[in-house]
């Protein structure tokens, strides 16, 4: 195993981190969570169902929502609030329906991310969360020439998601992902106190940092 260091990450993704936006500081505390893959992001945030009262729930409306659940707050300068978010399910279209009818961990998973009812018959379930899922995914292609390029590089930073260079038509089609729970209870505002993008590292977590 190649044992990666800050300089060498910084010489690979120095780019990258500035194109995203990442300030520098957090730099240091994003690779040591890279390298170790810790997805802490449950030690800060708590993760509320949204309760709407009498009122129904819109088609668009969230489920969910993110609370910081620590007494001293966030400070946006501090270097240590930088985030990796998982992905709950990584998926190709003609593999979903069925992943969902096969792993019951996976629908039980997906309704409650998208708040619909577990305890429906499984092909009802399985058709409704396949339209309700378009609201919280995601997409990107093994194929791009960025990707491939950090498909090489990426093994010196992580041990996990393991794919191979796209060397069929196959393997060029998008492979679509849903965030975990916290990520997928991110909101959009127009003015944010923090802000997610998609990690460049092989595209498999996103990053999430205070404003």
């Amino acid at each position: 195993m190649v044992h990666a260091t800050y300089e060498t990450f910084l010489e690979n993704h120095r780019n990258q981190l500035e194109s995203s936006g990442i300030p520098s500081y957090f730099w240091a505390t994003l690779f040591q969570k890279i390298i170790k893959q810790t997805f802490d992001a449950g030690n800060i945030f708590s993760l509320l169902q949204i309760d709407y009262e009498d009122d129904e729930r819109d088609k668009y409306d969230p489920v969910w929502q993110l609370q910081i659940k620590v007494e001293e707050g966030v400070k946006h300068t501090d270097p240590h609030h930088i985030y990796l978010i998982d992905h709950a399910w990584t998926f190709r279209i003609e593999h979903a329906r069925n992943q969902l009818l096969q792993i019951e961990s996976l629908r039980e998973r997906m309704a409650t991310i998208m708040g619909i009812d577990s305890e429906l018959n499984k092909n009802e379930l399985c058709s409704k969360l396949l339209d309700e899922m378009w609201k919280y995914t995601n997409s990107y292609s093994i194929g791009s020439a960025l990707c491939s390029k950090l498909l090489d590089e990426m093994w010196k930073y992580t041990n996990s998601y393991s794919i191979g260079s796209a060397e069929n038509i196959e393997e060029r089609l998008p492979v679509w992902y849903i965030m975990d729970e916290v990520g997928s209870a991110i909101q959009h505002n127009d003015k944010p106190n923090f802000r997610m993008v998609p990690s460049k590292s092989a595209c498999q977590f996103g990053i999430l940092w205070t404003k």
